[in-house]
């Protein structure tokens, strides 16, 4: 049967098809559960998940074809996104591109921004150097920007001085934190040695106590 046959993974490719649906579902797709997608298949949740796991030999043309379907892919779009270096910040792109009446600004407010906190753990491939940090940079701004500036990611961006896109894919660890994030980081803080703070056991803490002369920097809870 033409559903039951497998097909190789093309060579020299960069990302897997595991790792293209799974982007995919997170970022344009908002982060919708697996069980969603696979409701919308005539295949049970625990293949897909398998699929987007790498788990699975790759499916029949004819059922990935299905499959990229509920995902919004094309086999054509799929051969492209394999072999993007910078996949990320690709499908940000796009995402922008969808509203072209919207200054950037705005439309990136629009964006359901995946959460950092649960995409830096499941897919962060940035970590620190020295063992003893308990934290990395990407933890300090995420801190930061939920718990005491209360901003949206767009909003961060430009306290940083990068691009939403990019301000996303530092604090999810998915790229290096730049020397010019870590300067901006250093003046928000106002120290001139983030060492504390990434050896600190309670980060919030760490963070309330150096801004506690400051007023207008109290957490948004308390302000």
């Amino acid at each position: 049967m033409e559903g039951l046959a497998i097909m190789q993974e093309p060579q020299d490719i960069v990302n897997s098809l595991g790792k293209v649906l799974t982007l995919i579902r997170l970022i344009p797709g908002d982060g919708v559960p697996v069980f969603f997608v696979a409701s919308n298949l005539d295949i049970p949740e625990w293949y897909l998940q398998a699929l987007e796991d790498d788990k699975l030999p790759r499916p029949s043309r004819s059922r990935l074809a299905l499959i990229l379907l509920t995902y919004g892919l094309t086999l054509d779009l799929l051969d492209e996104y394999q072999m993007d270096p910078d996949l990320t910040t690709t499908l940000f792109k796009e995402g922008l591109r969808k509203n072209k009446e919207l200054r950037n600004t705005d439309l990136g407010e629009e964006i359901d921004w995946p959460d950092t906190t649960a995409f830096s753990q499941s897919y962060g491939i940035v970590s620190m150097t020295d063992k003893a940090d308990r934290n990395s940079y990407a933890d300090i701004l995420r801190v930061l920007r939920k718990d005491f500036d209360g901003a949206s990611i767009p909003a961060a961006s430009q306290r940083y001085g990068v691009a939403p896109i990019i301000y996303w894919q530092i604090e999810a660890a998915r790229i290096p934190t730049s020397t010019k994030v870590i300067a901006e980081l250093n003046a928000r803080l106002h120290t001139d040695n983030l060492t504390p703070f990434l050896m600190a056991p309670d980060l919030y803490q760490a963070i309330s106590q150096q801004l506690a002369d400051y007023q207008e920097n109290l957490p948004v809870s308390r302000a």
